[in-house]
């Protein structure tokens, strides 16, 4: 019986702290951690909502302009759409579109 009272301390004791930490009672922010909180719940104030990180990608590895990442973006998938529906057009009447029907080369 004092072997069951000692375990269950050992395990119960362990186990009650961490959910008090995991809730956030335990420890109780600073002043200091308070404000940095509310500092990184607060929007940022470059993210405006209207476009994604999507024209940037597609434009990362070259020279672009920012004011044209939506255009570049926009002609990118346009055409990726045309050669989805009418792949004839854009690769020729091939059966299978090898890399060099694509114009890629490595490096």
């Amino acid at each position: 019986m004092r072997v069951l009272k000692w375990l269950g301390m050992i395990l119960v004791l362990p186990a009650l702290w961490l959910g008090l930490v995991l809730t956030e009672w335990l420890p109780r922010p600073a002043a200091s951690d308070a404000a940095v909180i509310a500092a990184l719940k607060a929007p940022s104030p470059s993210v405006d909502g209207r476009r994604n990180a999507f024209a940037g990608l597609q434009s990362f590895g070259f020279e672009v302009p920012e004011s044209e990442w939506d255009a570049v973006a926009a002609a990118d998938v346009a055409l990726a759409n045309l050669a989805y529906d009418k792949p004839d057009e854009i690769f020729g009447a091939t059966k299978s579109k090898p890399a060099a029907a694509l114009n890629i080369t490595q490096r």
